[in-house]
């Protein structure tokens, strides 16, 4: 009998200390939010401070929603995300695009 391991992600946390006690409680993931509208948006620094501080191994996922190439482009490599989680409309060619920069993606139909 194999066992599914079930990854967590934790998102919206806006400290590098919450994020590394989510990693301690066995989050694999964190989310940062880069959506201006969001009570948990974050501006680069913010991020790629709580981003310089998890440990190796724990995925860094940035939350867009309806961001232009660029500027998703611009943010993961300032943060430092290997993923990025898009919400709002499906854009088949972004996602083309960042799979060419390395990063990886999950697409969510719903609004933050």
């Amino acid at each position: 009998m194999s066992v599914t391991r079930i990854e967590i992600k934790i998102c919206g946390l806006t400290t590098p200390a919450s994020a590394i006690d989510c990693v301690a409680m066995g989050a694999d993931a964190i989310g940062m939010v880069f959506h201006p509208t969001s009570p948990r948006n974050l501006q680069p620094p913010q991020a790629q401070e709580i981003a310089q501080n998890l440990p190796a191994g724990v995925a860094k996922v940035g939350v867009f929603v309806n961001q232009t190439a660029d500027e998703i482009l611009r943010i993961s490599e300032y943060v430092g995300l290997n993923t990025v989680q898009f919400h709002g409309k499906p854009v088949a060619s972004l996602h083309e695009r960042l799979a060419r920069h390395g990063l990886h993606f999950v697409q969510n139909y719903s609004r933050l």
